[in-house]
């Protein structure tokens, strides 16, 4: 068991030190309608909620509505429901209702309501760090089968550029079997934020699934997304582009392959930020085969997380692969499954 297991608990291991984060000093002040004030380091403005961390409560959540003052000499994005994205330290006067953002000489002004996000911009790197781990493990006496999956998401910040490293990992293993099933995808994506609601995007992933007869994928796609819905209680961004996919099956047999697909995809969430915070997250991705005559391709995942107790969560997924033509002649045309898992969110 050990040896079936051992280089994905490894993994974990390692994506974790990996996401060690280093806070800078905790200097900003805000101040609430209930007339408490609180000195700490802004982390985020997300879903009406500003997360700050704190020298002796740990990091707290505070309902953005119910902030009257706020002040920090630090560097921030802030983004109005407009869908702009501005730069500058930050000013919120008790007297009025108007939030200052102030870069240099400038200064702009934007009703509290009308901000529905704020992210530090620092100067250190792990500081622009942000994501979650997800681990689930599971075993039935009757099946004999034994499963694990591991999730991490990461976020590197800059003022108008995203890096998103994503790793989505299931194993399974039978009793009566040396093999392991391995479902893996691993993705890196660079995006570049325009003016409003536009973003283009260049990434590269790969991906393994044996229930469908795949040993390797590799992909490189360039998109173009914009985001028609952005408020603090849900989400919703359309991308469009095309892909280069290169695959190998897992039979002896297999002839590694390339081929052109266009890409489609939909990224949705709606949030529940009142505390215990609740998110359910769907994401859609769709590709149709530019060079090969009716193959059509398409992942479907959907997520409800629950908060448990602060920064843990409860995890319910389902996901769906489809593959019209399999790299492998005999293989699966389709794979789902439903998992069950924990996370930490940093």
């Amino acid at each position: 068991m050990l040896q079936r297991w051992g280089p994905w608990c490894l993994l974990f291991f390692v994506l974790a030190g990996a996401a060690r984060v280093e806070a800078r000093p905790k200097t900003d002040t805000i101040w609430t309608d209930k007339g408490d004030r609180v000195v700490c380091e802004i982390l985020e403005l997300k879903q009406g909620q500003l997360r700050v961390g704190t020298n002796d409560m740990g990091t707290l959540t505070i309902d953005w509505l119910h902030i009257v003052s706020l002040r920090s000499n630090y560097f921030f994005r802030v983004e109005p429901r407009s869908g702009r994205r501005y730069f500058g330290s930050l000013l919120l006067d008790s007297a009025e209702t108007i939030l200052q953002v102030r870069r240099y000489t400038d200064t702009l002004r934007f009703r509290r309501w009308d901000v529905v996000a704020i992210t530090p911009i620092e100067t250190g790197f792990w500081s622009r760090l942000d994501g979650s781990f997800a681990l689930g493990f599971s075993y039935t006496k009757a099946s004999r089968v034994a499963q694990l999956t591991l999730n991490w998401n990461n976020r590197y910040t800059m003022e108008s550029d995203l890096v998103d490293l994503k790793a989505n990992a299931i194993a399974t293993s039978k009793d009566d079997s040396s093999d392991v099933l391995r479902n893996e995808d691993f993705s890196l994506a660079y995006y570049h934020l325009f003016g409003k609601r536009l973003n283009a995007s260049l990434s590269g992933a790969y991906q393994r699934n044996d229930e469908l007869g795949l040993k390797r994928r590799t992909i490189a796609a360039l998109t173009g997304g914009v985001s028609p819905i952005k408020t603090n209680l849900h989400t919703l961004m359309f991308s469009l582009g095309a892909a280069l996919n290169a695959e190998l099956g897992t039979s002896d047999s297999s002839v590694a392959t390339e081929s052109v697909e266009g890409v489609v995809k939909l990224n949705y969430s709606l949030y529940k930020y009142d505390s215990p915070k609740s998110n359910i997250a769907v994401t859609l991705a769709y590709f149709p085969s530019l060079t090969e005559n009716d193959r059509h391709r398409l992942d479907f995942n959907t997520t409800f997380s629950h908060e448990l107790v602060s920064d843990f969560f409860l995890n319910l997924s389902y996901y769906t692969n489809l593959d019209t033509k399999p790299a492998t002649q005999d293989a699966s045309t389709s794979d789902f499954g439903v998992v069950t898992s924990f996370s930490w969110s940093y």
